[in-house]
């Protein structure tokens, strides 16, 4: 008795386009499959990427692998827009610490002013500036 076992088309190897209208059809089963709310375009062109990076020598592939590819694309981007984030919180925390501390290690200038007094003896006073 053999047993059947169930095969995945998005892991069946397929070949890659090699036509405008067949990248075309290709892409919009792909980016459908995807459900990211990328556009089109910027898809398309992520796709476009991924083929031109394969080896000389693989002209099929599996469906999965691209649609794992541009989820991995799209978590990349978002993690590279929360590290930005960050990095800018980070950095503006330090500024503003960094100027606190700067206003806080400000030596006070003492002035002094002389003003005569009614007696005629000299009349000082200190002041913060």
């Amino acid at each position: 008795m053999f047993l059947s076992k169930k095969i995945d088309p998005l892991s069946v190897k397929k070949l890659l386009p090699t036509g405008m209208t067949e990248f075309d059809v290709w892409s919009d089963r792909i980016i459908q499959l995807t459900g990211l709310t990328a556009t089109p375009d910027s898809q398309k062109f992520a796709l476009a990427s991924m083929i031109n990076t394969l080896g000389k020598t693989e002209c099929d592939k599996e469906d999965l692998f691209f649609i794992k590819a541009l989820h991995k694309g799209a978590a990349d981007q978002i993690a590279l827009a929360q590290m930005d984030q960050i990095r800018a919180k980070v950095k503006a925390r330090l500024s503003d610490e960094a100027e606190k501390q700067k206003q806080v290690s400000q030596p006070v200038q003492q002035t002094s002013e002389v003003t005569p007094a009614k007696d005629g003896a000299p009349n000082v006073v200190l002041g913060k500036t």
